[in-house]
């Protein structure tokens, strides 16, 4: 009896990994970053500032995307019809892409979180 990896109990789906790595690879890219920019302006309460600030819009920016899929896919669909196209487009992937956007900023808000407490 084979399984695939997502299908077993108590294992996350292919989905909540991808998820999960996206938003660790925000906590560590803001980290990073913000490690970095203390590094060279020797300022890490305006490091923490500066990067906090991409954190917050990409986050805004997945939720503004991820909202226009909501509002445009039946305008899209109806468009597809009228040109007599098959209404082949589907607001899952643009769903997910932007939620990948929106745990990245996240994450980078969790990493900048973490390295100005700690440092």
């Amino acid at each position: 009896m084979s399984e695939s990896f997502g299908d077993r109990p108590g294992w996350p789906a292919v989905r909540d990994r991808l998820y999960w790595r996206t938003g660790v690879g925000g906590l560590v890219t803001g980290v990073v970053a913000t490690l970095g920019i203390a590094f060279v302006t020797g300022d890490a309460a305006a490091a923490g500032g500066d990067v906090l600030g991409i954190g917050l819009l990409c986050v805004s920016l997945g939720l503004l995307g991820w909202g226009g899929t909501l509002v445009f896919t039946p305008r899209v669909r109806e468009l597809q019809r009228y040109l007599g196209d098959e209404p082949a487009w589907d607001e899952a992937a643009p769903r997910r892409a932007m939620a990948r956007v929106v745990t990245f900023g996240v994450g980078v808000l969790g990493g900048v979180l973490l390295t100005v407490l700690v440092f």
